[in-house]
């Protein structure tokens, strides 16, 4: 279709353009609106190029963007600058090519050398979040390795191929010194794994060959926790929960109840996940319903409700948006903020304390205490989703136990409730 020249175009002639019309106004040189078959709009500076070496077309095309997202005004004075390009001498889409040809230049030179934190980033979407059922840990493992201190500045911003056996051992001693062994040597088995890709054909450039500097780290021992609450301390943390509010105190006393871990507890909603990842409360059944997505072991797992444990989720409010009982405005997830730990041990008389506790220390007491109301091990290995059998014997031993552990749940708030009754007497 011959082209349609304006002396000025306007906005209603750009809006009733048809398919397959061609708009040119003469007031700017070169600024052509085409339609396509399908009514798409396209600005379009033509022109008539300087003759090169293997160019033998002069008039030239380059495309400006589309209408609407270009307005008419806009599309004048992309033409405009193109214009002032032609007329130095220059050729807009060489400069444009160009452009880009540079943009893959840098993109290459930091592909080259690429930072710690950029390649862990692909390390964890190639090979851990496909693979592994622990990739949200592992996150935040690389999380804590990128952001950790070394030499003056933060690990992540290195390049991977700077990384030496001196800067390895540096990370880990400053990774000790502000996260503990244990997570320390987490960090580090994660790394290993880290440079065993980087250095395969497709991972990072310029590792191949490298020797790692991970590989010679002698990891720290690691000691097991035996903190145990004694009935005085548990007495405490219960009475000093229940004048805590939402979402402190409910969190604490349902960890003390079912000997969840605090994730498990702090990500429950009031209806089940469609995706999985979360517990939901099913107050019909009588149960704490936790998915594989929801658990450490990546095994279903489920808490019989007793009265205590009802009479603390009628502490917790539901009149918000969202599904989620301990999460702000209930739209997300809770989380385990310090300072209710720090009330906590604000409120209790601080000679209470035989020495430092955490949170899952909790439930830790609360299997010692069972197995001191002569629950079996086996029981116990169930209640707090533990495997409970070796071998292949777990394949056909498949019995929940379920009157057991509800009798057990029962026992223990019977045991919690009396030693507070009990220390309130003494105490009065």
């Amino acid at each position: 279709m011959p082209t349609q020249r304006r002396d000025r175009l306007t906005e209603r002639d750009v809006s009733n353009a048809q398919p397959g019309d061609v708009l040119a106004e003469t007031c700017t040189r070169g600024l052509l609106l085409q339609v396509s078959p399908r009514g798409i709009k396209t600005w379009v500076f033509r022109y008539r190029g300087h003759p090169r070496e293997g160019c033998t077309t002069l008039q030239r095309s380059k495309g400006l963007g589309s209408w609407p997202a270009i307005s008419l005004v806009g599309a004048r004075k992309l033409a405009n600058a193109c214009r002032g390009i032609v007329e130095g001498n220059g050729d807009p889409l060489e400069n444009e090519r160009e452009a880009a040809r540079h943009r893959e230049e840098v993109k290459a030179r930091a592909e080259a050398r690429q930072t710690f934190a950029v390649a862990a980033d692909r390390f964890y979407r190639v090979v851990v979040e496909p693979k592994y059922r622990t990739r949200k840990n592992a996150r935040h493992l690389l999380k804590y390795a990128s952001a950790a201190i070394v030499d003056g500045r933060a690990f992540g911003v290195i390049a991977v191929t700077d990384i030496t056996p001196e800067i390895g051992e540096a990370l880990y001693g400053a990774l000790v010194e502000c996260r503990k062994v244990v997570l320390a040597n987490r960090i580090l088995g994660l790394l290993q794994c880290f440079w065993k890709w980087a250095a395969k054909p497709s991972g990072v450039p310029g590792v191949r060959g490298l020797p790692s500097p991970f590989a010679g780290i002698e990891m720290g021992e690691e000691k097991s926790r035996t903190r145990v609450l004694s009935d005085t301390e548990l007495a405490a943390v219960w009475t000093a929960a229940g004048e805590l509010e939402w979402p402190g105190g409910p969190f604490v006393r349902l960890l003390t109840l079912t000997g969840c871990r605090g994730k498990e507890i702090l990500g429950l909603r009031w209806q089940p996940d469609p995706e999985e990842r979360f517990g939901h409360v099913d107050l019909k059944e009588g149960l704490l319903v936790f998915p594989g997505g929801a658990t450490k072991n990546g095994k279903p797992h489920v808490v019989y409700l007793n009265d205590a444990m009802r009479s603390v989720l009628r502490m917790v409010p539901r009149q918000f948006v969202g599904p989620f009982l301990f999460g702000k405005n209930g739209k997300k997830p809770g989380a385990c903020r310090p300072g209710v730990k720090l009330r906590l041990d604000e409120m209790v008389n601080s000679n209470a304390w035989e020495k430092a506790w955490v949170f899952h220390d909790l439930r830790r007491t609360l299997v010692t205490g069972m197995q001191g109301l002569g629950v079996q091990e086996h029981v116990l290995k169930k209640l707090i989703n533990h495997t409970g059998f070796a071998s292949t014997f777990g394949v056909y031993a498949l019995h929940q136990y379920e009157k057991e552990r509800r009798a057990a749940f029962d026992a223990w708030a019977t045991h919690v409730l009396s030693l507070v009754s009990s220390t309130a007497a003494k105490s009065a």
